[in-house]
This record gives structure tokens, sequence and C-alpha cells, in this order.
């Protein structure tokens, strides 16, 4: 007999997003509700704030922008539901890493 267990979130559980640095290993959290799509916002992502190293740009590619849109459209569906009476409620499934690990 096998087992297995599920994680899932609902939108109003996600707070912040986490960017850890792949080169110096310091986190940065963002919270959900900034606007990183605004002026003042442009460019902080590109490099971290710590050691410099690049970030949300590669090749000369901006992946900023892109993430602004992720947290601007996570924000709209989350207010969509909260608001809207839709017939159902939204989660997502989330890896466990504690399965991942059992599995190796």
């Amino acid at each position: 007999m096998t087992s297995q267990q599920k994680k899932y979130m609902e939108l109003g559980d996600i707070l912040t997003l986490r960017l850890d640095c792949r080169a110096c290993e310091c986190s940065l959290t963002i919270p959900i509700s900034r606007d990183l799509s605004a002026r003042e916002e442009a460019f902080k992502l590109n490099d971290c704030p710590i050691c410099r190293a690049p970030w949300a740009t590669l090749n000369g590619s901006m992946y900023q922008p892109l993430i602004a849109e992720f947290t601007d459209k996570l924000k709209r569906l989350k207010n969509a539901l909260e608001t809207a009476p839709l017939g159902f409620r939204l989660s997502i499934e989330i890896s466990d890493p504690d399965q991942e690990d059992a599995s190796k």
C-alpha cells in the first residue's frame, strides 16, 4: 500500500515573493501588495542588493516586467475571487520537500 499527501494553498495565502541569490545566498522578500511595475521599482530586481550578481537580466533581456505582471495578475485574480460570487474556490497544489526527499 502506498500513501500520498498533497498540499494546497489558496491565493490569499500568498503574502510575499522570496528571491534567493544563487551567488551569495542572501534572500529578498517582497510583499505581493507591492507594485513592482511602478516607475520607482524599475530595475530594482536586475541585480542582487548584496553582491550585485545579475538577477532579473539575462543576455540583455529584463525579466522584472514579467515578475511585475505575475504579481499584478495574482492580485487581480485574488481580488476577483474574493468579490465575485463564483461557484468555486481556487487553490494551488504545492510540492512537499519532505515527500521529494523521501523519493530519492
